[in-house]
């Protein structure tokens, strides 16, 4: 009800204010004067509305105002989209959240879980106290928090996946209905390129081996030892050609 009122407010009430020949500076000063007598009206409880005024205008317990002006109504329709998609598709949500609000990752640690990112969150909250933290570290420490409290929704990290990993986005598990997986480019040092590289070579055709991964994409050996050490390339042979062994 309240984002629905929200909507309606920044034509409304402009409307109302030139019809009655009110200045838009003022407009707030004047509706306060002329519906509210005492202070005490405006502290009654944790939320009141402006019953008679021209448009419902929500306040909060320290009388702080949800201004009509084009910015604050912004910032006030944001909160409330993303607390409704935070709300109703929490998977979603952080999704989007971890491929455009970070600027690191500490991806390994992040697919390992709950203890393993409490323990790093600890680590950096320790180095920056002591002013040792680098810009990574700093950066991190939001990271963490926000992935903290989505496994406390019951929410995970899935393994990079070879198959089924984005370039660059952190998608929904098709396969876990708890689970987001994360992109190629979340690995430190592989950029857009090489991550765009294997999403097209798949498409083309299942790899076949390290060997074939190597040949059809920009990976570099380091990037494979990477990969291999996060067991995203478990099952693949070294090479395309038996040996004895395979017999």
């Amino acid at each position: 009800e309240c984002y629905e009122q929200l909507l309606e407010n920044k034509t409304t009430i402009y409307k109302f204010a030139k019809e009655n020949n009110i200045n838009r500076k003022n407009l707030w000063s004047w509706i306060n004067s002329r519906y509210y007598k005492t202070e005490s009206e405006i502290s009654t409880s944790s939320f009141v509305k402006i019953e008679k005024a021209p448009v419902n205008i929500v306040i909060d317990y320290y009388g702080a105002k949800i201004q009509t002006n084009d910015n604050n109504l912004a910032y006030v329709l944001s909160a409330i989209r993303v607390a409704w998609w935070k709300l109703y598709y929490p998977r979603e949500y952080y999704a989007v959240y971890f491929t455009t609000r970070c600027d690191f990752y500490d991806i390994e640690t992040l697919i390992a879980g709950k203890e393993s990112v409490f323990d790093k969150y600890q680590e950096c909250l320790k180095l920056k106290a002591e002013h040792k933290a680098s810009n990574k570290e700093e950066g991190l420490i939001t990271v963490f928090e926000v992935a903290l409290e989505m496994f406390e929704r019951g929410l995970k990290f899935s393994k990079i996946s070879l198959e089924q990993s984005d370039s660059r986005k952190f998608i929904c598990n098709p396969d876990d209905p708890t689970a987001i997986i994360p992109p190629f480019t979340s690995i430190d040092g592989l950029g857009d390129a090489v991550g765009d590289s294997v999403v097209e070579a798949r498409k083309e055709r299942p790899f076949t081996s390290i060997e074939d991964i190597k040949k059809r994409t920009r990976l570099s050996g380091t990037h494979i030892e990477t990969l291999q050490k996060m067991g995203v390339l478990n099952g693949f042979s070294e090479s395309d050609q038996l040996t004895i062994f395979d017999l």
